[in-house]
């Protein structure tokens, strides 16, 4: 998924900033704040968190800063009136592990891969003028820490050792492996090149004139 800029047929608004910030109420993978419509109204007794951040190293409290299950992330943010040829879309650079989102209190789409950027059309979500998203998200208990998040004192072990191999060093490689199969199905020679280069740059130009 392509990283979005801003040029002349896009326009790239950035959420990043300070976003309100409360964990549920229920630690664990149920969580109390969806029965309690949490997302339904502006998030109460939160505190201010920066957007991209690790939350859980930027508490001091060690209670805080060892919570697992889900926390709520909420922002306000202006749109002006939909233009009838354009789409809107919402995107997240990534979130771990797992993921809900909400716009004005409406469920919008849902994501489980902490690696991975994801995102969902939402112009049916949106009103003119103050939106709200409300963003939750879990860190799924993995390799046996279901009650505190392992530090740099936790001793190593070998599902610990394994699972960190496979998300710094397997995943790239089977993006990779994956790259390369792909790529001896698709004959790219030089004639070729040229041929999709022209057909983007016809699109390109399709673009613009339904523009001006």
């Amino acid at each position: 998924m392509l990283f979005p800029l801003s040029n002349e047929n896009r326009q790239v608004q950035s959420l990043q900033g300070i976003w309100r910030f409360r964990f549920d109420p229920q630690p664990g993978r149920e969580g109390a704040g969806f029965d309690a419509g949490f997302f339904q109204s502006p998030l109460e007794d939160t505190v201010s968190m920066a957007v991209p951040s690790s939350w859980n190293d930027l508490f001091e409290d060690q209670k805080d800063r060892d919570f697992v299950g889900w926390v709520w992330y909420e922002k306000e943010f202006t749109v002006g009136p939909q233009d009838p040829k354009s789409v809107r879309v919402l995107r997240f650079g990534s979130a771990t592990h797992q993921a809900k989102v909400y716009i004005n209190g409406r469920f919008v789409t849902e994501h489980v891969g902490g690696f991975t950027p994801f995102e969902a059309e939402v112009d049916e979500f949106l009103l003119p003028g103050t939106n709200r998203t409300t963003f939750i998200g879990i860190f799924v208990a993995m390799a046996g820490f279901r009650e505190a998040f392992p530090t740099i004192d936790t001793p190593s072990s070998p599902t610990l050792f394994w699972l960190g191999m496979f998300f710094f060093i397997g995943m790239p490689i089977l993006g990779w492996l994956a790259s390369l199969i792909a790529m001896q199905f698709y004959d790219l020679t030089g004639d070729k090149m040229a041929e999709v280069q022209q057909v983007v740059h016809e699109r390109e130009h399709v673009v613009a004139s339904a523009k001006i």
